[in-house]
């Protein structure tokens, strides 16, 4: 089996200063598998980094992505594909700063999120929302899988039903 520092991959987007605030608020969601002293082989963060645990977690790193996950359902739904590329520009970034920083996480994992991903980038472009919904369901299910081999299968992605994120208006209406 590959893992990720078997792979060379370099980020293209810029540093994000407010992601210290984001993990912070979002590190909640992931923080009872800790408590419950859970056995979580990706999850052991490599002495090289240099941080303190709760700093670069990778359920930290996770509860981020969750967050744009749900930010990109609703996005796709509403038909703003300029919030679902911005999306899914961040969630490509986060899941490969996971892959870099995490390396036991086996790289067929990591790169079963690149075909959805991909998927939802040309739904966007098409403006074809049943095609990127196929592409989101794609992208669930890859995390559900990486979960399974993670050890943590009780942290199941579904399709959200609610939008937590009532201060933002994800439809876009402003920009067309």
């Amino acid at each position: 089996m590959t893992t990720t520092s078997d792979v060379a991959t370099t980020r293209t987007e810029p540093g994000r200063p407010a992601i210290r605030t984001g993990l912070a608020v979002l590190a909640v969601l992931f923080g009872a598998a800790a408590a419950l002293g859970q056995s979580t082989p990706f999850a052991e963060p490599p002495p090289r980094l240099g941080l303190a645990r709760s700093q670069l977690s990778l359920g930290n790193l996770m509860s981020l992505i969750q967050s744009r996950h749900i930010k990109l359902w609703y996005a796709g739904q509403a038909r703003n594909w300029a919030l679902v590329h911005y999306e899914l520009d961040h969630i490509s970034a986060d899941l490969t700063d996971s892959a870099l920083f995490y390396t036991m996480i086996p790289v067929e994992l990591v790169n079963a999120t690149g075909k959805p991903l991909a998927a939802m980038r040309e739904a966007a472009e098409r403006d074809d929302v049943a095609t990127f919904n196929a592409g989101y369901m794609g992208l669930t299910e890859a995390c559900n899988g990486c979960h399974q081999a993670g050890n943590v299968g009780f942290v199941r992605i579904q399709t959200p039903i609610a939008s937590p994120f009532t201060d933002q208006d994800l439809t876009g209406r402003q920009n067309r």
